[in-house]
């Protein structure tokens, strides 16, 4: 897999878990492209990143319990280029 599949995957992740739009863990995989064992595998590796996902039963999401995002990208750093 690509380092962009990967980090793209990381941020559709990120939109639906921010949306509290991902479903059950199999429907958050389905949506994914990407076995259950995969999902927690990133779910994992967002958690390394500092990242507080919960799960919510009643409803059934994944959603962020601290209200931050998680952010993928290149940003100016002020610095001569």
């Amino acid at each position: 897999m690509s380092v962009n599949t990967y980090l793209s995957r990381l941020a559709q992740m990120d939109t639906l878990i921010h949306l509290k739009a991902s479903g059950s863990p199999s429907d958050f995989a389905s949506k994914l492209e990407i076995s259950p064992s995969s999902l927690h595998q990133y779910l994992d590796v967002m958690r390394g990143m500092g990242a507080e996902i919960g799960y919510c039963r009643r409803r059934p999401t994944y959603y962020y319990t601290n209200g931050k995002r998680l952010i993928l990208g290149y940003y100016p750093t002020g610095g001569d280029e």
